[in-house]
Order: C-alpha cells, then structure tokens, then sequence
C-alpha cells in the first residue's frame, strides 16, 4: 500500500512516544525494588522467627546497670528498667515476669540474628513493672546470659525490695 503526503499515519496502539513508556517501567520497578529492600533492612524485631528469642546479655555497673528500686509500695507497679547488650544482630525483645511467693522472677530476651555479625555493640532497653500485693521483704531474681556466644551461660542476681503499706 502506497501512502499519500496528505494522509497522517496511524496512531500507534500506545499514545506515549516509546521512550516515556519504557521510562516509567524502569522507574516502577525501581521503586518496587527499593521497597522490597526497606522491608527486609527494617529493625522490625517481630520479622525473625522465635527460635531466635534469646535471654539478654545484661549490662552491670556504669549508667546502664540495672536500676531496680530498694524500697516499693503494696499494689502498686514498681518500675525496673534493664539494658541487654548485643552486636548489630541483636534486637530487643520483650521482659518476662514470672511470681513465686515473695519472688518475682524477671527475665529479659532479645532477639538474634546469627547471619548478621557486626563487631559494634548496641545497647537495649527493657523496661517492665513487678507488683507486691503485700508489705513487708520481696525478692527481684534477675536472670540473664553472662556471654553473648550461642546459647551462652547464664547466671541470676537476688535484689532485695521492702514493700510499704
């Protein structure tokens, strides 16, 4: 088929020219890349399995010993606060508190990445409340991991709290 000068060819099935097509592909599946890396860079502790729950180095001394208050009143929450140490695998976890009697036994877990070794160490906060019902002398059984090699050794430290009315 011979075309005449005077009649326009035919519009293409794609009203962009080709190249701003092309473009927004590529721009699209950057973005879709580099969300798919944000996702899996992301601090998100709940995204390793829980077979990875470990029990937290516990730091002692310094500032960031752990701060457990001598004295408490009868129903009402006393506030710990304990940090963990870990290189860039590690990330916090939760504190569990358990009662015995007068005990209240408080464990701190962190979660760890044994893929990632870093030598930088990081510091996490665990924060949590015990409750004595009753006055008179309560118990804090800290326990924690003394290594931060898999799975590590553990050990306990006894903290003496007076209960007030």
């Amino acid at each position: 088929m011979t075309r005449l000068p005077s009649c326009p060819a035919p519009p293409s099935p794609d009203a962009r020219p080709w190249g701003v097509g092309q473009a927004s592909r590529r721009v699209g599946r950057f973005l879709v890349a580099a969300a798919v890396v944000a996702l899996v860079a992301c601090d998100d502790p709940g995204a390793l399995p829980e077979d990875n729950r470990v029990i937290g180095n516990v730091l002692f001394g310094d500032d960031k010993g752990p701060r457990i208050p001598q004295t408490a009143t009868a129903g009402i929450p006393l506030e710990i606060t304990i940090w963990t140490v870990g290189n860039g695998g590690y990330r916090a976890a939760d504190t569990e508190v358990a009662y015995s009697g007068r005990s209240a036994v408080v464990t701190p877990y962190d979660y760890m990445d044994p893929s990632v070794l870093t030598n930088d160490l990081r510091y996490m906060e665990h924060r949590t409340t015990v409750v004595f019902d009753d006055p008179g002398t309560a118990e804090i059984v800290l326990v924690f991991r003394t290594e931060l090699g898999y799975p590590g050794r553990y050990g306990s430290e006894a903290y003496t709290v007076e209960v007030v009315r």
